[in-house]
């Protein structure tokens, strides 16, 4: 092996141990908020269907209290989910 793969070696673990610790996001949602919004606490997003399309596995939506109408079916919101 020579010097230049054991360094390009070392490169990719690192990359990979550092992409691996990526923390997960909070997401708000509020009927005072805007999609447009950060989706922070204090600029939160307006719809839940907006936060859960940002939303990636290990993400927490937090919901404030509220009638949300963001549904296009008449018949409630529905989420999906996926294992990969």
């Amino acid at each position: 092996m020579t010097a230049l793969n054991c360094i390009g070696n070392y490169a990719a673990l690192f990359l990979t141990l550092a992409m691996g610790g990526v923390e997960a996001g909070t997401w708000y949602v509020s009927t005072q908020g805007n999609d447009t919004a950060a989706g922070t606490a204090t600029q939160p997003f307006r719809t839940i269907t907006h936060a859960y399309g940002l939303a990636r596995a290990g993400d927490t939506i937090l919901v404030l209290p509220g009638v949300y109408t963001d549904y296009t079916s008449g018949w409630g919101l529905h989420l999906g989910w996926s294992r990969y």
